[in-house]
């Protein structure tokens, strides 16, 4: 490293120097599939909230998950009939409909009766778990969510 002036007030430059090194290019290891736990499993996230949807998605996607999003309650029923995904991941406090109402629906339909529906909301309380319940959901967990705890409830799906 180096840095240059020509005095006070003057300014200054710096240069950095790094050396170049070369990756070597492994081709992937057989097996490496295999240790993803979700193995292609299809899954849909309902969840308004940019940050939380991209994060689940990315997550997911590294566990070998095909994962869609929508952004709000019926975009995301709308998904569902189109998808027919193994499982949804639906927040409850969305800007339409919320996801109680979501869980409602997608169990009236008999083509959507096998997927799973998971709750993930920032409403904890132990009423809020048993409306979820009772509105169609398998499962309640609160934000922030744990991963090994969603992965669990994913790989049981």
């Amino acid at each position: 490293m180096e840095a240059f002036s020509e005095g006070p007030g003057r300014g200054a430059r710096f240069r950095v120097r790094l050396p170049l090194v070369r990756l070597e290019t492994r081709p992937a290891r057989r097996g490496t599939a295999a240790t993803r736990r979700l193995d292609r499993r299809s899954i849909l996230v309902i969840e308004d909230n940019a940050d939380t949807r991209d994060v689940l998605k990315f997550m997911l996607e590294l566990e070998g998950a095909r994962v869609e999003t929508a952004e709000a309650g019926e975009a995301g029923i709308a998904a569902a009939e189109a998808l027919r995904p193994a499982v949804v991941l639906c927040d409850i406090g969305l800007p339409d409909i919320d996801g109680l109402e979501v869980a409602r629906r997608i169990r009236q339909r008999p083509d959507l009766r096998p997927t799973r529906l998971i709750a993930l909301t920032g409403y904890g309380r132990a009423e809020d778990h048993h409306r979820a319940l009772e509105a169609g959901f398998d499962a309640h967990l609160t934000k922030p969510v744990n991963l090994d705890e969603l992965l669990a409830l994913l790989t049981a799906a």
